[in-house]
């Protein structure tokens, strides 16, 4: 073995691999009930994202900070609209998927 060289890390090169690392994990043991909370919580943060675009002053910016965001919360609530089980449900189902529409 060189003693002359560089040892290797166990550290992973991108930094952001232990905060992604975290949330697949936390999304992987969640109940339900937590994971449909998580996705909430992700249409609030995409909506409030969109929400700062309009402070934006760049036209190209602008538009494209909206857009992106209103696209993902968007995608969320259609997520969350295909897996509502109206049947199991019909009095709860039908109130959501009138909010979901």
């Amino acid at each position: 073995m060189n003693p002359y060289a560089k040892s290797r890390s166990a550290e992973p090169a991108n930094p952001y691999a232990k905060a992604s690392a975290y949330k697949s994990t936390s999304v992987n043991t969640s109940s339900p009930a937590d994971l449909v909370l998580m996705l909430y919580d992700g249409i609030l943060r995409f909506l409030n994202n969109a929400r700062g675009g309009f402070s934006i002053k760049d036209p190209v910016e602008y538009h494209q900070t909206i857009n992106e965001n209103l696209q993902k919360a968007q995608a969320i609530i259609r997520e969350l609209r295909s897996c509502l089980d109206v049947e199991k449900a019909t009095e709860f189902g039908e109130t959501m998927t009138g909010l979901y529409d």
